[in-house]
């Protein structure tokens, strides 16, 4: 998935310092939204597998566990581009964004 740089390169031109404290600004909102975004996943994560493991329907089980597969694959692209957003704040700015 390919996100566009317009959401997370701050910017390289010689903007005004407004500009760039917008850009930075929009950075770590989509940053920050990014993160509750796997947090929320993660705790979906946690709940399909307890009601998975709960559930004595075969049929529900196999569409739960369906669900978990698909709320992983989640997790681990959210991981993905919150890593790709840090190698772009360290080559930016010389900074680490706060990782999960």
């Amino acid at each position: 998935m390919t996100i566009p740089a317009v959401l997370v390169e701050p910017s390289q031109s010689h903007g005004t310092a407004r500009d760039r404290v917008q850009d930075q600004t929009l950075y770590d909102w989509v940053a920050e939204e990014l993160v509750d975004a796997l947090d929320i996943e993660k705790q979906l994560t946690r709940a399909l597998r307890r009601m998975a493991r709960a559930t004595r329907a075969a049929d529900v089980r196999q569409a739960l566990a369906w669900h978990l597969g698909t709320a992983r694959d989640r997790v681990d692209l959210l991981r993905g581009v919150l890593s790709d957003l840090d190698r772009v704040a360290a080559d930016a700015h010389g900074d680490i964004i706060a990782s999960v």
